[in-house]
């Protein structure tokens, strides 16, 4: 039986997302109108950069972005280069353009990680950071004074639970609140689950979504578009930030494998990416509209927000990143979708 623990929503100010509305309606229509839809920069707003970061010698892939005093944006991601899995670092100012050159900082530690590491996701912890990785044994935690020196745990801090519903645990998202307690969140078996822990040492505790039901439920279940074969939730981004009016308003972006939409070279089914949000940070409603889907890229995957006042980026993985032979690599969009950033400076 999976444990039913509920604590105190954590008013967190990490990673704002959306464009804000009232919540004296309460809680229904969530997340309707509270973020989005997402449109991809101009060419003016992008300085003629198709992509944020892109990794020339390989793959620069699943973007954990976070603004820092300074303004600037630091964006660490999944880099394989030549077989070889690593994570690596990126400087963004004016929101979309690169300070210097992508940097490793992390590569495989520990035997429980195999051969690679990906899918970081970077928080603040006090003064310094903490970051949730995936790797071939589960999900790890490492901590860093600065995001360039990283010092990981030896073993996994979750290993997947198969009796509780769970296959190969990926691409964990990481939320820290003002008293230290992290919330994770990450997916496994096509749906999106959660675990808590007051401290980085643990102890985690998996969350159970609906604990009035048997067993263990998910926070975001695959839909089942037209009763054909369920949708694949990846990647993804749990946020949070207190309303005007003193309520923490949670919300989680990922992607979604719709088996009934268009196809992508090769077979594979056609990506957006989705949104759902929740008052408790534990019952999650799914909005009915995606949150970014794309005409001209139908593979997008992999988003982390961050916010600029009323105005929030989203990052996101996609293609045709012209200065490197149309490769996947990182990309911006913005909302709401009137806002213009402004242009970048040289």
């Amino acid at each position: 039986m999976a444990p039913r623990w509920r604590t105190p929503v954590l008013a967190s100010l990490l990673g704002a997302c959306g464009t804000l509305g009232g919540d004296a309606a309460g809680d229904r229509n969530l997340p309707d109108n509270r973020t989005g839809p997402y449109r991809e920069l101009t060419s003016a707003e992008s300085g003629d950069r198709d992509c944020v970061v892109v990794d020339f010698d390989g793959l620069a892939e699943d973007p954990s972005a976070l603004r820092e005093p300074d303004g600037a944006v630091t964006v660490w991601v999944s880099r394989l280069r030549r077989s070889t899995h690593t994570i690596a670092r990126a400087v963004l100012r004016d929101a979309v353009r690169p300070v210097g050159d992508l940097e490793d900082v992390y590569a495989p530690s520990h035997a429980w990680e195999g051969e690679r590491v990906q899918a970081p996701s970077v928080a603040r912890l006090g003064g310094a950071y903490v970051m949730a990785y995936e790797g071939a044994g589960g999900l790890g935690l490492a901590t860093s004074p600065d995001g360039v020196r990283w010092t990981s745990r030896p073993d996994p801090v979750l290993t997947a639970e198969p009796t509780l519903g769970e296959g190969t645990l990926t691409a964990p998202s990481l939320l820290v609140g003002p008293d230290g307690a992290l919330t994770l969140v990450y997916a496994s078996a096509g749906a999106l689950w959660m675990a808590r822990a007051p401290l980085p040492g643990g102890p985690w505790t998996r969350v159970d979504a609906r604990p009035e039901t048997s067993g263990r439920d998910p926070l975001v279940r695959p839909g089942t578009p037209d009763g054909g074969a369920p949708e694949a939730l990846q990647d993804p981004s749990l946020h949070a930030e207190v309303t005007p009016t003193g309520r923490t308003l949670w919300r989680v972006f990922f992607t979604v494998r719709d088996p009934t939409g268009p196809s992508l070279d090769g077979g594979a089914p056609a990506r957006t990416i989705g949104l759902a949000a929740s008052w408790d940070g534990v019952t999650f409603q799914r909005s009915p509209q995606p949150a970014l889907s794309l005409r001209g890229d139908t593979d997008p995957a992999a988003p982390s927000m961050v916010a600029y006042d009323a105005t929030r980026t989203l990052l996101y993985v996609g293609a045709r990143c012209a200065l490197s032979r149309l490769r996947r690599g990182v990309r911006c969009a913005v909302a709401p979708v009137p806002a213009r950033l402004p242009a970048p400076s040289p």
